[in-house]
């Protein structure tokens, strides 16, 4: 008897859970900053917390792969950030990757 798997989640599913969560800023990479899609503020990668990384796969095609991160800013706001993730990743999505603090254990 097979046993099935637990069905995994999808992009747009993580990022529901996590604006319950009060994550509800949407930030992205621009000059090696997070910068906030609503205000237009930025931010430091290497001064934010990340609380949460969730990573997707594509079933067969690399190119499906992408990254959500749940962040906190050192002012609390709270936000979402994703990016494509390997080969394909733009410079200015690794320059912020590169620059953001290891998940606390």
């Amino acid at each position: 008897m097979a046993t099935e798997l637990p069905q995994m989640e999808t992009l747009q599913q993580a990022i529901e859970r996590l604006r319950e969560l009060g994550y509800i800023q949407d930030w992205y990479a621009k000059d090696g900053s997070l910068r906030c899609g609503a205000s237009e503020v930025t931010y430091d990668p290497a001064t934010v917390t990340v609380d949460h990384i969730v990573r997707f796969e594509g079933m067969s095609d690399p190119g499906d792969e992408a990254i959500l991160f749940a962040l906190t800013t050192d002012c609390s706001r709270r936000g979402l950030y994703s990016a494509s993730y390997g080969a394909d990743t733009p410079p200015a999505d690794i320059a912020v990757m590169q620059a953001l603090p290891a998940i606390a254990t």
